[in-house]
C-alpha cells in the first residue's frame, strides 16, 4: 500500500492545474446571491449542460456560464452521475475494487478491495477515484487549497479498515 502513496503523487500534477482561485484556474465557480457563474477553459466544454445556463459567453480561452442556483444544482447532479459512472468503470476495469461509496460532498470515499486480486496496477484505480473526487469538488467551487478528501480502504472479505489516505497530504 505504501506504493500507492507514491503512485498517487501523479495526482499532484492534476491538482496543480487547479491553481489558486483566480483567472489562471481551469475552472472557477462564483456562487452569487442571484445565481452561479462557472468560468472554465474550453477543454471543459460539455462538462456542464449549456442548456442549463441563461447566459453563455465564449472566448478563445474561456467559457462562462451563468445560471440560476436551481440549474446549478442540476448541473452538479449531472457531474455526480459522471463521477458515479467513472467509479463503475473503475470497478469494471479493476475487479479487485468490489465497491466504491462516496459521501454527498465527495470528500470521503470508502473503497472495498479484494486483496486476493490486488496488484500494483491498482494504483491507477486509486488515482481515478481521487481524481473523480477532485473533479466534483472543483465544480463545487473549491480551489486547490480547499481540496480535501479521505479514501478509506477496506478489505472486502471482512470489512476491516486497512488504510486511510488523507488527500492531498498523503500525496507528498
Amino acid at each position: 500500500m505504501k506504493k500507492l502513496v507514491l503512485g498517487m503523487s501523479a495526482l499532484a500534477l492534476v491538482l496543480t492545474g487547479c491553481g489558486k482561485q483566480n483567472a489562471d484556474e481551469a475552472v472557477v465557480v462564483d456562487k452569487g446571491l442571484t445565481g452561479v457563474t462557472i468560468m472554465m477553459e474550453p477543454d471543459y466544454a460539455g462538462t456542464v449542460d449549456a442548456s442549463l445556463a441563461k447566459d453563455v459567453e465564449e472566448s478563445a480561452n474561456q467559457l462562462t456560464y451563468t445560471m440560476s442556483h436551481a440549474n446549478y444544482r442540476k448541473a452538479m447532479n449531472d457531474i455526480d452521475l459522471q463521477v458515479q459512472q467513472s467509479f463503475t468503470m473503475v470497478q469494471m476495469q479493476y475487479p479487485a475494487f468490489t465497491d466504491i461509496l462516496v459521501n454527498s460532498s465527495h470528500t470521503i470515499a470508502d473503497v472495498k478491495v479484494d486483496f486476493t486480486q490486488f496488484n500494483d496496477q491498482l494504483q491507477t484505480a486509486f488515482l481515478a477515484v481521487a481524481s473523480s473526487l477532485m473533479y466534483y469538488q472543483v465544480f463545487d467551487g473549491r480551489s486547490q487549497e480547499d481540496f480535501k478528501a479521505v479514501i478509506n480502504v477496506y478489505d472486502a472479505e471482512n470489512d476491516d479498515l486497512v488504510e486511510t489516505f488523507h488527500l492531498p497530504d498523503d500525496l507528498y
